[in-house]
């Protein structure tokens, strides 16, 4: 399962998510600024970017991180 933290009108979060829909891959999408949870995990880890992403409950990283681990 992936968690994608991220927020709305970006575009970086958009492009993990459609990629996830066009790999069929099984995903849940946190508005970042919408979740309290999602607010205290960010200040707790000083993530300054959206979209942070965790794979089966481990931090994996952003945008570029999750780029690089899709099947080429």
């Amino acid at each position: 399962m992936i968690r994608i933290y991220g927020i709305d009108d970006c575009k970086f979060t958009q492009e993990v998510v459609d990629k996830c829909i066009e790999l069929d891959m099984e995903y849940e999408y946190i508005e970042t600024l919408m979740d309290e949870e999602a607010i205290r995990l960010f200040f707790k880890n000083e993530y300054k970017t959206v979209p942070q992403i965790f794979i089966m409950g481990e931090h994996m990283g952003g945008y570029d991180e999750f780029m690089e681990y899709l099947p080429n």
